[in-house]
């Protein structure tokens, strides 16, 4: 199962973590939506065959999301290393951040 809502168009709010209990989703993108969250909240038992996650940058740790200190980057570096190493190394292929 894939869920795809990139352009915009549908007014899609929420939390993106209430998608996660799905357990045949291989895909998520919610890219130009208004979801939230926080991606450091994936833990083993969410979303067990995804192959493919695209979050907004309102999402703490979506694409694009920026960081203001340095600080805060070594708790999510940590935590990003272990969530590829236990799923698809695609996973968050792609992902950019800025600080």
């Amino acid at each position: 199962i894939c869920i795809r809502i990139d352009n915009g168009d549908l007014p899609v709010h929420g939390d993106f973590m209430d998608l996660s209990d799905f357990p045949h989703l291989k895909a998520l993108s919610l890219k130009n939506t208004a979801v939230k969250g926080n991606l450091l909240n994936i833990d083993e038992h969410h979303f067990p065959l995804l192959e493919q996650l695209r979050l907004p940058h309102r999402v703490y740790g979506g694409g694009g999301h920026e960081f203001y200190r340095i600080a805060e980057m070594t708790d999510f570096i940590h935590k990003l290393y272990h969530l590829k190493k236990r799923r698809s190394p695609k996973l968050l292929l792609y992902w950019r951040w800025h600080l």
